[in-house]
């Protein structure tokens, strides 16, 4: 079984993350699968539009936690710091890969959208969601920092701070309000809507979009964003590596002593009835 599946017809590309029985949580199989996907997207001079897509009930519920085939997303523990900075470079570049790649990008969003799967979201050019899709960031409980400089990019550093405080989760129509999606629809108008806006990519010249897309690119390093994904990569990676302070939940410890479920319903519990 291929857990990313690439599908083409005519110009446009399908990147299908096809790991439904774990809401295509994101193991290192997977990513290895994306990165390969994303390879031949690059080198077909034919594509035109990249969808992504996440196959069965969800998008995406992000990095899978279980730890099992997971060294690409947990790094190297105990290991010298100059292997855990080449861990965390070629781990940032995976998502500034995507929102750099020279293609028209969509996501196609339902169901859960969470951590890496909001990532990959968030670097597409174009998202579009049902009314009903979940946002968010639910590893701020785990007390981890998220990778993703985009969050405050397209929020602004107030809304960015109000989603990333407590990790909740908000709906497809609530993204659309904040501006963090382009389009939140029915549930059975989400095809025809990231269809349509496909055609119209296709009908406009690649090159002309190349162009704008640098252009896009280079104003956003201007306003720090080159600055700010080498930044949040460290933070990232530090908070992986910290250990808790006496007292403070530790994901790692306890997931490994008493299992994922009671991990994250613990991780959960002080939140409960506040968000």
């Amino acid at each position: 079984m291929h857990f990313v599946v690439l599908d083409r017809q005519d110009q446009i590309a399908t990147i299908l993350l096809n790991r439904p029985d774990k809401l295509n949580a994101m193991n290192d199989a997977m990513l290895e699968e994306l990165d390969a996907a994303l390879d031949r997207v690059e080198k077909d001079d034919n594509i035109k539009v990249v969808i992504f897509q996440g196959a069965g009930r969800a998008f995406s519920v992000g990095r899978d936690a279980s730890g099992v085939g997971t060294s690409d997303i947990e790094p190297p523990r105990g290991a010298s710091a100059t292997r855990q900075a080449i861990w965390q470079k070629r781990y940032q570049a995976r998502w500034q890969r995507i929102a750099s790649l020279p293609k028209n990008t969509i996501a196609r969003i339902h169901g859960y959208c969470l951590d890496a799967g909001c990532w990959i979201a968030l670097s597409c050019q174009v998202a579009i969601a049902t009314e009903d899709a979940m946002f968010g960031e639910p590893a701020v409980r785990l007390g981890q920092v998220t990778p993703m400089p985009l969050w405050s990019h397209l929020l602004g550093l107030k809304r960015a701070t109000e989603m990333l405080f407590t990790g909740e989760l908000i709906t497809g129509k609530e993204a659309e309000s904040m501006g963090l999606i382009m389009r939140a629809v029915p549930v059975e108008r989400l095809d025809d809507e990231v269809n349509a806006v496909a055609r119209e990519m296709v009908a406009i010249s690649l090159d002309g979009q190349v162009a704008r897309l640098e252009g896009n690119q280079v104003a956003s390093d201007i306003m720090g964003l080159g600055a700010a994904w080498r930044h949040w990569g460290r933070l990232h990676l530090e908070s992986l590596l910290r250990k808790p302070a006496r007292g403070d939940f530790d994901f790692v410890q306890v997931r490994n002593r008493r299992g994922m479920k009671a991990a994250i319903d613990e991780a959960n519990a002080p939140f409960v009835g506040i968000s």
